[in-house]
C-alpha cells in the first residue's frame, strides 16, 4: 500500500479503532453462541443466515446484495459479530450490502472495513487472548479471503444483481 494511501487511512483507521475500543468495553465481552450449546455451535454463524437479514433485508431473497465470494467470506469471518443484530460490542452490522454503504464517522462503512482488513484489526482475533475468549474462536482471514474483499473494496465495493443466492 502507497504512503499517500496510508496517510490517508490512518486517520480513519484511529476513529474507527477508537469506536471499536470503546463499542468493545461499554458492552463487553459476551459468548457469540450464548443461546446455543457449545457442542452445537461448530462456525462463525451460530444463526441460520435467515436471520441476518441486516436493515431492513429479509435474509431469505436473493443474496443480500453482495457478490457472491464477499458474502462468502463475510458469512464465515464477519457476520458472528457483525451480523443482524450485532454481537460482541460490533458497531455496525454487515449484514446487507446497503448496511456497508451507510455512514460510519463520515464515510462508508465498506471503507472502515477495508481499513480494518488491510491492517489485520478485524476478524477480531484480540478476542482469543481476553479473559473471556469466544467460543469458538476467532480466525483471521485467509490470504484468499484476504485478497477477495480487498479487491471488492478497490472497486469501490459495488453490489450483485440479484446478489448471491444463499
Amino acid at each position: 500500500m502507497g504512503i499517500e494511501r496510508w496517510e490517508r487511512r490512518s486517520a480513519s483507521a484511529r476513529r474507527w479503532s477508537r469506536a471499536v475500543s470503546v463499542g468493545l468495553v461499554s458492552v463487553g465481552l459476551a459468548a457469540a453462541c450464548a443461546d446455543h450449546d457449545a457442542a452445537e455451535c461448530t462456525s462463525y454463524d451460530c444463526d441460520s443466515i435467515e436471520n441476518l437479514g441486516g436493515s431492513g433485508g429479509t435474509g431469505s431473497a436473493a443474496g443480500p446484495g453482495f457478490p457472491c465470494e464477499v458474502y462468502e467470506v463475510l458469512q464465515r469471518k464477519c457476520l458472528r459479530c457483525h451480523g443482524d443484530p450485532t454481537e460482541n460490542g460490533a458497531p455496525f452490522t454487515l449484514a446487507t450490502w446497503q448496511d456497508t454503504q451507510a455512514d460510519y464517522l463520515g464515510e462508508p462503512r465498506w471503507m472502515a472495513m477495508q481499513n480494518a482488513v488491510e491492517t489485520d484489526f478485524m476478524p477480531a482475533t484480540f478476542f482469543n487472548d481476553s479473559k473471556t475468549p469466544l467460543v469458538p474462536p476467532v480466525e483471521g482471514l485467509t490470504p484468499n479471503e484476504k485478497q477477495v474483499l480487498l479487491d471488492w473494496f478497490e472497486s469501490g465495493a459495488p453490489s450483485a444483481n440479484p446478489g448471491c443466492e444463499f
